[in-house]
């Protein structure tokens, strides 16, 4: 609090703010509006919580405790009240639900397509495929989203942690598809006849589901839950449409799976890139103090590989038996 001051003219219902760059701005603290306050009144920018249940000191009111809103835009102040901060809870929860549902509604929902268009044979290839995909995932990505969450609240990382994860998983992510290429090509696999450019594509998607994820985490910690369903509706979307032409109408089998995941997977990585603002990807971790950082990120994150590995295989175990025991 020391480094803005604020001056409440209690009678009026005004609220004079001085940024620290000398901003100055007027916002109406009506307490019949204080509830629906969550834009800023100057500039009309996003309100992001910096202080949890800090006291007013400077009008010594012991017996109240207050969140203290920052516009993104102008860097103004604003305090709110518990029932601003239930209501945006509330408001959370709902848009979080609402992505998660929608998610799992359209994995029953795309069933029919899937059944109208491949046979027992492709839906066996399909289900090794995903274990390729899987595995790729847990490799390439080093679970760097749980590095991105933890560091992105440390003032050291001066808001530069995405621009790290992100750096990683290219970076990464390009190796380990070299290599996989390499040891393709030395063992000379044939993994299900889909040749060189299916192993090329696998690796695709799985650069695009790293993205993904990494965005979604994004959108947490932002408190952007709006773009969070924005992101899962448009998955969903562009992954129905994907399968349905080129699965059902043009009847392209496993390849047309393959097809589907690489559109839907690089649309969305194209979006999420302009959603992020991320400008720095590779030169964030081009200096030495990059590299140091991206060092304490991989160490933060390998350990939660082991973590993702265990829960696959907690989940694959249940199918496992009753395969067993339908044969």
């Amino acid at each position: 609090l020391s480094y803005f001051y604020l001056f409440s003219v209690q009678r009026l219902g005004l609220t004079l703010v001085v940024s620290r760059n000398s901003t100055l701005g007027l916002c109406w603290k009506m307490r019949i509006l204080q509830v629906y306050i969550m834009k800023c009144k100057v500039c009309n920018g996003n309100l992001r919580t910096k202080f949890f249940n800090q006291k007013d000191i400077n009008f010594q009111r012991i017996d109240r405790i207050f969140d203290w809103l920052q516009c993104e835009s102008c860097g103004i102040f604003l305090i709110s009240s518990a029932k601003v901060w239930k209501l945006k809870i509330f408001k959370s929860t709902a848009l979080y639900a609402s992505a998660n549902m929608s998610s799992q509604l359209a994995s029953f929902l795309m069933l029919p397509l899937y059944a109208s268009s491949l046979s027992i044979e492709d839906f066996a290839i399909i289900s090794m495929i995903e274990v390729y995909i899987f595995i790729f995932i847990a490799i390439s990505s080093v679970s760097i989203s749980r590095a991105a969450q933890r560091f992105f609240f440390d003032k050291k990382i001066e808001g530069k942690a995405f621009d790290i994860a992100l750096s990683i998983i290219f970076i990464w992510g390009s190796f380990v598809s070299i290599l996989l290429l390499s040891i393709y090509f030395i063992l000379n696999i044939n993994l299900y006849q889909l040749g060189v450019q299916g192993v090329f594509i696998i690796c695709l998607i799985g650069l695009g589901q790293n993205i993904s994820t990494l965005a979604q985490v994004y959108f947490q910690v932002h408190q952007k839950p709006l773009q969070y369903l924005l992101f899962v509706l448009l998955k969903i979307i562009i992954l129905i449409s994907s399968v349905y032409v080129l699965m059902v109408w043009k009847d392209f089998g496993v390849s047309g799976y393959l097809y589907s995941q690489l559109i839907t997977y690089g649309l969305l990585t194209l979006y999420v890139l302009n959603k992020m603002r991320i400008n720095a990807i590779l030169t964030s971790i081009s200096n030495l103090k990059g590299r140091e950082l991206s060092k304490v990120f991989i160490i933060f994150s390998l350990p939660y590989v082991l973590t993702v590995f265990s829960q696959w295989i907690m989940s694959m175990s249940g199918r496992l038996i009753l395969e067993s025991y339908s044969v």
